[in-house]
């Protein structure tokens, strides 16, 4: 199961939600762990970039770390 990154927007908590696909697709309801809010912002997670997304495969580098494991590239 994905899990979301947000930041509050009051306090500054960092924070994460686990949630289906699609429960993500209709809206997740987020509310911050230290002070309650519900004024969160998502973060781009670069682990779901380079490993492409929730599936955590094919993406960006297709699971390539670095050039030792790419022949160079």
């Amino acid at each position: 199961m994905p899990a979301y990154e947000f930041r509050c927007r009051q306090c500054g908590t960092e924070y994460e939600i686990r949630a289906t696909i699609s429960e993500y697709s209709k809206g997740l309801k987020t509310v911050c762990p230290s002070c309650g809010s519900e004024d969160g912002e998502q973060l781009i997670s670069l682990a779901a970039i380079f490993r492409g997304g929730a599936g955590g495969s094919g993406g960006f580098g297709g699971g390539c770390w670095g050039p030792s494991c790419c022949g160079g590239n």
